[in-house]
């Protein structure tokens, strides 16, 4: 959100969404945009709904020369912006040939990626290398046509197709980061050779607000977690079973025992947990040295040994950030450099392959070995509140080339990812780690057994073991793989390869063989599918939708229902199951309201909600919407689910005020129908790992408290840093949403 946004947002909830604020916030935001031609659109309608003067005052000030009223254009309705996915060519763009190519690549495209079962059958026929090639080579194209349209599509109006303002496909640049940050190594010197050595690029801070090679950075960068202090804090805060903090907490234990009567301990890793524990456990005058090559990192280090430990033990220590290991005698190696997500992220092996190679062997290393097993299994959303998800799978994780974080344990939170595991675990790779292990390894052929099931296995779970006799428990860490396409598990065995280098382990298949086209429209984050894994929230949206329909079918036969924000489709095929009798759902994002298109279809063809009731879905900005004059045009029920972690960031007051009064009746009820904001004053630190204060890391978690947000998203019910309430709460804001 931008500051002009913010600031004319925060107006509008003090004077409670007054109607002349709505155009004047819609105004703004769509000349952020560089929107030009729809800021004046809805500068127009503001004034025809109530002659504003400070939307007078804004036309002067910008320059816009307002047409008389009664002139021809100036009372026009703006019914023509509405489009059903998927849209037709506009007759007034059909003159424009940039816009016409980028449309057909893009139908190209889509066409491809949205292949029926059948048409895919056909084309499995090839290779695999060829289909992704071709996929690769129409998503350019299309990516291609859009960069040369897009200056001409920001200064057309919102009835040019407002959908088509966000890029229609994730370009192959951040795969290809990430894949080039995976393999260890000088990371920032891999991505200047991905981006040609464009010079500047990393010693301009300016360009990592802006598009080109900056955004480029900070995006590859979130996306591959980078080894920096935001990305080791936002692993250290994770808690329970088959966390970093409970793998950190084995190895302290073992290297407590492991230490006694050494003289010297190497650790490989600056979080500072195994270092305290050892020198906790040695006599004097036994050393202790932390190998870092991050030199913030290692100032972290530091700090966690200056909180632990005494004056005489802190002597004992020593953090070293240079890029090359110091040298070795031959004592105690303790490998601390593992990631929680991906176990191999940050490196691990490779330091300790430089360490054995440039010192005498050492007397232990710990943990001693490590195993790496696979599994197959459905990780797919499949069903909630009995409506059928899966497409938004189909669509979105395609291009979800990283490792996800799975839940483990007795209770993991109700919204992470849960797979359920089909096969039997298959070992993969398994290291003597006191011996040096090859960079790279693989392909290891997997011949996994599969249990009896008719579900497709669409993800691979990893489960890396850690040999720690003197633990408690089992130290291990698991993840998992997306399989895009899914592959069916015929007979008893199916055959894949995996692989692993320095920096990751991975499952190779022949994509080929995907019961559907493996590909995808883009990338979504994963903190949308943990929305959409949300059952509380979709059973409570279900209730309160079956209470105001039937309120309204008591007195007349008709309701009809908007869905504001309609997403993956759900609650608008809630709304024809508990009675409404038409639908309409309006998603700004084109590639979101295409999915959402196959949701339907797909729950309609099951019989899982009325097929002859109307609902449609429109991609286009519901404030570019004309207003409805005719009452019996105008709907009974407004739905919306548009609140992120604050209720409020994603406009949700301006948005449900201004479409209840233009296009629902003044009787009209609004889910939900009102927003609460407490607030309690809370202690927030990190965990503490083996009794080890870790809090140096605390600044630099979460991860948004490194950038601008305004707000931080915190569930206290996930297994995520250390929250302690202090105070009652109190209430900020209340509100019934669309007055």
């Amino acid at each position: 959100m931008s500051r002009v946004q913010l600031r004319t947002f925060t107006v509008s909830i003090l004077t409670f969404a007054m109607a002349d604020d709505y155009y004047v916030q819609a105004y703004e935001d769509f000349r952020s945009m560089g929107l030009e031609g729809a800021a004046t659109q809805m500068l127009l309608q503001g004034l025809r709904a109530s002659n504003s003067s400070k939307l007078r005052e804004l036309a002067q000030r910008d320059g816009i020369q307002l047409p008389e009223v009664g002139q021809e254009g100036y009372y026009q309705s703006s019914n023509e912006v509405l489009f059903q996915v998927p849209v037709a060519k506009a007759e007034a763009q059909d003159g424009d040939e940039a816009l016409k190519a980028f449309l057909d690549a893009q139908e190209r495209h889509q066409d491809f990626v949205e292949a029926s079962l059948e048409a895919w059958q056909l084309q499995r026929g090839k290779s695999w290398q060829e289909l992704k090639q071709q996929e690769e080579q129409l998503r350019h194209a299309a990516r291609e046509a859009f960069d040369r349209c897009k200056e001409l599509l920001m200064r057309r109006a919102v009835t040019m197709r407002p959908e088509l303002l966000r890029a229609p496909i994730t370009p192959d640049a951040l795969p290809e980061t990430q894949m080039a940050l995976s393999q260890g190594g000088d990371p920032e010197g891999a991505l200047r050779k991905l981006l040609g050595d464009a010079a500047g690029a990393f010693q301009d801070p300016d360009l990592w607000s802006k598009e080109g090679p900056g955004r480029l950075l900070e995006q590859s960068q979130r996306m591959a977690e980078l080894d920096a202090l935001p990305a080791r804090a936002k692993e250290l805060a994770q808690k329970g079973p088959g966390s970093l903090s409970s793998l950190l907490s084995a190895i302290a234990v073992e290297t407590s025992a492991a230490a006694k009567g050494c003289k010297d301990v190497l650790v490989l890793g600056g979080q500072g947990v195994s270092a305290v524990a050892a020198v906790r456990a040695m006599e004097a005058p036994g050393k202790v040295v932390i190998w870092e090559p991050l030199e913030d990192v290692a100032h972290a280090a530091c700090e966690v040994l200056k909180r632990n430990l005494g004056p005489d033990e802190l002597a004992r220590c020593r953090v070293v950030s240079s890029c090359d290991p110091p040298p070795h005698l031959g004592g105690l190696v303790v490998l601390d450099r593992w990631h929680g997500l991906g176990v191999l992220g940050w490196s691990p092996l490779l330091a300790l392959r430089r360490v054995l190679a440039a010192s005498a062997a050492p007397s232990g290393v710990v943990p001693s070995r490590l195993s790496i097993s696979l599994a197959l299994a459905d990780a797919g959303l499949g069903e909630t509140q009995g409506l059928d998800l899966s497409a938004m799978d189909a669509r979105f994780r395609g291009l979800a080339t990283g490792p996800l974080r799975v839940g483990v344990g007795e209770q993991p939170h109700a919204t992470s990812l849960q797979p359920k595991i089909l096969t039997d675990f298959v070992q993969a790779f398994d290291y003597d780690l006191a011996c040096p292990s090859l960079a790279l390894d693989g392909p290891k052929s997997l011949a996994f057994s599969a249990r009896p099931s008719k579900v497709a296995a669409n993800a691979c779970v990893f489960e890396c073991r850690f040999e720690l006799p003197r633990s408690k428990g089992p130290a291990s860490l698991r993840f998992a793989q997306w399989i895009p396409g899914g592959l069916q598990l015929a007979g008893a065995e199916s055959k894949l390869c995996a692989w692993r280098n320095d920096s990751r382990v991975w499952l190779e298949w022949d994509g080929a063989k995907s019961l559907y086209p493996p590909f995808g429209f883009m990338a979504l984050s994963e903190w949308y599918f943990e929305m959409l894994r949300d059952d509380a929230r979709h059973e409570l949206y279900e209730k309160a939708l079956q209470v105001e329909i039937a309120k309204v079918k008591e007195t007349r036969p008709e309701c009809k229902v908007l869905d504001v924000g309609s997403g993956d489709g759900i609650l608008s095929l809630m709304a024809l199951r508990a009675g409404a009798t038409y639908g309409l759902g309006v998603e700004y994002v084109t590639q979101i309201a295409r999915a959402s298109e196959e949701v339907i279809a797909a729950n309609r063809a099951a019989r899982k909600v009325p097929i002859e009731t109307p609902l449609e879905i429109w991609c286009t900005d519901v404030r570019g919407i004309g207003e409805r004059e005719s009452e019996a045009e105008r709907f009974e029920v407004l739905v919306t689910e548009l609140m992120d972690a604050s209720g409020l960031g994603e406009n949700l007051i301006l948005l449900t005020e201004g479409s209840k009064r233009r296009l629902c009746k003044d009787t009209s009820s609004v889910i939900p129908a009102k927003l609460r904001l407490k607030a309690v004053l809370c202690e927030v630190k990190l965990p503490e790992i083996n009794g080890v204060n870790i809090d140096a890391f605390w600044p630099f978690w979460p991860l948004d408290r490194t950038g601008d947000a305004l707000w931080l998203g915190v569930d206290l019910d996930k297994r995520e840093g250390d929250f302690k309430v202090l105070t009652d709460p109190v209430e900020l804001l209340s509100l019934r949403l669309g007055e």
